[in-house]
Formats: C-alpha cells, sequence, structure tokens
C-alpha cells in the first residue's frame, strides 16, 4: 500500500505480507458469513445480498463488486487495492482500519454506519452517498467526491486533502473541524449555520461570503 501523502493519526490496515491466496466463495464454507487472513485477486463478486458478513485481515486486489449488498458488515483490517465497488450498498456497518486505494466508488452507499481509522486515497467517489453515519479519523484523500453526499453524518477528525468537491452536499451535517481549504469546487451544497467552524481558502471564503448574503466586491 502506498503511504499517504499528509501526516495523519488513522490507522491502516494491519494485514501481513505473507497471507495465502484465497477465493470469495470461502465465504461460504463456514456456519457463519466469515473470511480472514487471505489475498482475494482478480474476481468478480456478485450480484449478492450478504447479511452480516463478517472480514478480518483481508486484501482485495483487482476485485470488482457487482450489485452487492453488505447489511450489518463488520470489517477490520481489511485493504482495496485497485477494485471497484461501486454502488454497492451498505447500511448498519461496522467499519475499522480499512483502506481504498485507487478504486472505482462510484454511487457507493453507506448508512447509519461507523468507520473508524478509514483511507480513501486517488479513488472516484462521484455520486457517492454517506448518510447518517458516524466517520471518525477517516482521510479522503486525491478523491473525487463530486455530487457525493454526507447527509446527516457526524465528522470526528475527518480530512479531506486535495479532493474535488463539485455539487457535494453537506446538509444537515455540521462542519466544524472540517478541512476543505485545499479542495477544488464551483458550488457545494450546505446551509449557512452548519459552516461555522470549517476552515477554508481565501478565495472559498469569498463564495461561502456570497451564501451569506454579502455582496462581495471584487
Amino acid at each position: 500500500m502506498k503511504g499517504l501523502k499528509r501526516k495523519s493519526k488513522i490507522e491502516q490496515p494491519v494485514v501481513s505480507g505473507e497471507m495465502e491466496k484465497g477465493r470469495f466463495n470461502d465465504i461460504f464454507s463456514e456456519e457463519d458469513l466469515y473470511l480472514t487472513d487471505v489475498v482475494i485477486e482478480n474476481e468478480v463478486i456478485g450480484p449478492e445480498t450478504l447479511t452480516g458478513i463478517e472480514l478480518t485481515r483481508v486484501v482485495f486486489k483487482h476485485v470488482i463488486f457487482e450489485e452487492v449488498v453488505f447489511p450489518k458488515a463488520d470489517w477490520t483490517d481489511v485493504a482495496f487495492e485497485h477494485c471497484d465497488l461501486s454502488n454497492i450498498k451498505m447500511t448498519n456497518a461496522s467499519l475499522h482500519r480499512v483502506s481504498f486505494q485507487e478504486c472505482k466508488l462510484i454511487g457507493i452507499e453507506i448508512s447509519e454506519s461507523n468507520l473508524l481509522h478509514i483511507s480513501v486515497d486517488q479513488c472516484m467517489g462521484t455520486l457517492s452517498n454517506f448518510v447518517e453515519s458516524r466517520l471518525k479519523l477517516v482521510l479522503f484523500q486525491e478523491t473525487s467526491l463530486n455530487n457525493a453526499s454526507f447527509y446527516g453524518n457526524e465528522f470526528l477528525q475527518v480530512d479531506m486533502d486535495r479532493c474535488e468537491l463539485q455539487e457535494a452536499s453537506f446538509i444537515e451535517m455540521p462542519m466544524k473541524g472540517l478541512d476543505i481549504s485545499t479542495c477544488s469546487f464551483e458550488k457545494i451544497n450546505v446551509s449557512q449555520e452548519q459552516l461555522a467552524g470549517c476552515t477554508v481558502a481565501p478565495h472559498q471564503a469569498i463564495e461561502f461570503s456570497k451564501l451569506m448574503g454579502l455582496n462581495v466586491k471584487e
């Protein structure tokens, strides 16, 4: 896995470089949906609805997920490298030390879930949907989040570094402590009362001042 470019307290997945190769279908050999200590490569997974799937110390490389739904997923120490997770749906999930490196996350939906120590680096996350979830110690880096929605989320130590945020939505979500000063956008959707405590660049502040009803003379 590539090193993160910005200093961060975020913990990376604890996985071994000596794990054996496995197949995702091995998960059905257990009474419970459980997979651990394997590397999954070059597979197409789905369509599937897998409730309560538990992954521990698993690395996915060049894996495509098609029409997959993961209710009540529990993932710890999981790494995705060059994978396509577009349009997967996760509800009431728990993700701890999970990384996404150069992945497609277009239209992914993660709702009513807990995310802790998550890194999303150089990914395509256009139209991604994070709804009423709790994100703590999460880094989005050099990732496209155009038209993404963060409706009703709780952010704790979330960092967005050099991301694209055009038309991203932060409705019903306090932005206090969030630094978007290195991100690019012409417009984002946010209410005035939710902006307090958000760090922005000077040129971004001009646009936000218009939201507050100020006339800016340039």
